[in-house]
């Protein structure tokens, strides 16, 4: 508790001394969140980071382990969400609906057709694609 009160005073050295503390523990467990080591690294820079940046807050309810590794799990959670891709719909499969599969149309539209939500107009002229859940009418 010595160290993170001199942290907490502005001492660089004590704070690095938490760091060397920790380090290993808190990377191990971002690691087996993250199941990747460049982001479990990652995970630890930034928990670091905002451990310093918020020391003030810190109020010694828990011991500074503790809130350290709540920090690290959170930024690993974060890292995670982030990382998750983005759905993909392929043009080429059929939709499946309650009755039947259909295949997907997709249609052409110009700025002529299309309106922003805000009201005003658009200059440039531009294409867009839209998936539409139709039976195609070929």
């Amino acid at each position: 508790m010595a160290l993170v009160q001199a942290a907490k005073a502005g001492d660089v050295e004590a704070f690095e001394e938490l760091i060397r503390r920790y380090d290993r523990n808190v990377f191990r467990i971002a690691q087996h969140i993250t199941q990747n080591r460049e982001d479990a690294e990652d995970v630890v820079q930034d928990a670091f980071f905002k451990a310093y940046s918020n020391l003030a807050q810190f109020q010694g309810q828990s011991k500074f382990y503790t809130w350290l590794v709540r920090i690290a799990v959170n930024e690993a959670l974060m890292k995670l969400r982030r990382r998750r891709p983005e759905r993909t719909v392929s043009l080429d499969e059929e939709v499946k609906t309650e009755d039947d599969s259909v295949p997907r149309e997709v249609r052409i539209l110009n700025s002529n057709t299309i309106r922003p939500s805000c009201g005003r107009f658009w200059t440039k002229r531009f294409m867009v694609c839209r998936l539409l859940f139709e039976p195609c009418s070929c």
